[in-house]
C-alpha cells in the first residue's frame, strides 16, 4: 500500500472511416501489437486510444501534491489529470528551482516554500532528504526523456499525457 503514481503518455487514433483500407490495416496492426488486443478491437471503430506509463513514481508526495494543486484546482480523489506539455515542463523547472538552494538558506525552508511535501495516507515520509531529492532529480531527468522523445507536431500523430495517483 502506499502512494503510486502515474503519467500516461496516450496515443490516438482516429477518423478510421475516412482513410484507405491500407491504412485502416497499418494502423489496426499497430494498435494489436501494443495493445496485444486482437479478439476484443474492433476493426471498424472510429477511435481508438493507446497507453502506456512514461513515469513512475512511488511515494513522492511533493510531486503529487504539485500535480494536485496545479492542475486539479487541489482535489485529490485519484482522478484522472490531462497535464499539458507546457505544464510539464514547469514542474521540471520547479524541481529545479527547489533544488537549487539560494545561499544562505536552509535547504528544508527552501524546498518547502517552492515544492513542499505533503502527508496522506500511506504518502511517506514529508521530510526533505535523500529521497525528497532523488525524487525531484528522478522527475527531471523523466521529464527531460519524455520531451525528448515526443514526435513533432509534423510526425501526424495525436498523443495526450494523463497524471494519476492510487493509494
Amino acid at each position: 500500500m502506499g502512494l503510486d503514481m502515474y503519467l500516461e503518455i496516450r496515443k490516438h487514433f482516429s477518423g478510421y472511416e475516412f482513410r484507405g483500407e491500407e491504412e485502416k490495416a497499418a494502423i489496426y496492426k499497430e494498435i494489436i501489437e501494443a495493445a496485444r488486443m486482437e479478439d476484443l478491437a474492433s476493426k471498424e471503430s472510429p477511435y481508438t486510444t493507446v497507453s502506456a506509463t512514461a513515469v513512475y513514481w512511488r511515494k513522492a508526495n511533493a510531486i503529487h501534491k504539485w500535480f494536485v494543486d496545479t492542475l486539479a484546482g487541489g482535489v485529490d480523489e485519484c482522478q484522472e489529470i490531462h497535464v499539458p506539455l507546457e505544464k510539464l515542463k514547469e514542474l521540471r523547472e520547479t524541481c529545479f528551482e527547489a533544488l537549487s538552494i539560494p545561499a544562505g538558506m536552509d535547504f528544508a525552508d527552501h524546498a518547502d516554500s517552492v515544492l513542499p511535501a505533503t502527508s496522506g495516507f500511506f504518502f511517506g515520509s514529508t521530510d526533505y532528504d535523500e529521497w525528497y531529492v532523488q525524487d525531484l532529480e528522478y522527475t527531471m531527468d523523466s521529464i527531460d526523456r519524455l520531451v525528448e522523445s515526443l514526435p513533432d507536431d509534423g510526425e501526424g500523430w495525436d498523443w495526450s499525457l494523463v497524471y494519476r495517483a492510487s493509494w
